[in-house]
């Protein structure tokens, strides 16, 4: 399992944090969780926000499992899931004596498996990949962003975030299911000029460096991605991405927040 955070050139520019946050962890009641957020540029509580939102995802799926989840109907388990986020974002809200919601605003990638089934739900912009065992996409959730825009999306806070919910169910055997790829939508730029529009060439571009063992660690990982991103264009956002393989459980390590300005400065000094 691997992962990766970078804070983009822009926020770093601005003294901002990283407002990407992400985790994976292996339960025991055998669901494997990971849950990723990115927190809006506009909220004053982003960071905060996507971190609560994670650890609650986290928290929630640690505690109850995967099969008594996907017993209960399809609208039900959405709605279980934002209640859960937007009663942890009201204690937040408390906590930070705000009362202003949208001050809270993040997305939601999550994707919850045991040995037969995984669970994808996706809230916001963003993207989620699944690869099969012959090396194919064979599931994209893409960015879902307000008619006739590019940036304004929706969170867990919003008023209509039941009805732009996603959520999918699939069988590991019957899809064949190996990997995983979720990520923020801070890398979209750079998956979609080197996929030529296509962010799934991409995807699977990375996924096969890690079947074929050329990343074997987070490190890997980073320098796969800052070798990918040619211009200073597609750094400006923060990045955030976790991959998993289905097959075996690997340990999951916190990436190191690296530093996106410093590393296209770098760039810069070896031209």
């Amino acid at each position: 399992m691997f992962s990766y955070r970078g804070r983009g050139i822009a926020h770093e520019k601005k003294d901002k944090g990283c407002q990407d946050y992400l985790k994976a962890a292996f339960a025991d009641n055998g669901n494997c969780i990971l849950a990723l957020s990115d927190g809006a540029s506009s909220a004053d509580y982003a960071q905060a926000s996507a971190e609560v939102t994670v650890s609650s995802l986290v928290e929630y799926f640690s505690n109850v499992s995967l099969s008594e989840f996907l017993s209960r109907s399809t609208d039900c388990q959405v709605r279980e899931i934002l209640n859960y986020l937007q009663n942890q974002i009201r204690g937040l809200s408390k906590e930070k004596e705000c009362t202003d919601l949208r001050q809270f605003s993040s997305t939601v990638l999550l994707a919850v498996s045991d040995r037969e089934d995984v669970l994808i739900f996706h809230l916001g912009d963003g993207e989620i990949f699944l690869l099969d065992t012959e090396g194919n996409i064979c599931f994209v959730s893409g960015p879902d962003n307000a008619p006739g825009t590019s940036n304004v999306t929706y969170f867990s806070v919003s008023n209509d975030a039941e009805e732009h919910a996603r959520l999918s169910v699939f069988s590991i055997r019957e899809m064949r299911l190996e990997s995983i790829l979720m990520m923020s939508d801070g890398p979209e730029m750079m998956f979609y000029n080197r996929g030529i529009k296509r962010t799934d060439r991409t995807a699977a571009e990375i996924l096969g460096y890690v079947r074929d063992g050329i990343i074997k660690s987070n490190e890997d990982l980073a320098d796969i991605l800052d070798q990918m991103a040619e211009i200073p264009a597609e750094r400006m956002d923060d990045w955030s991405m976790i991959i998993s393989d289905f097959r075996s459980a690997h340990v999951y390590k916190e990436p190191v927040v690296v530093s996106m300005l410093e590393e296209e400065h770098q760039k810069y000094l070896q031209e």
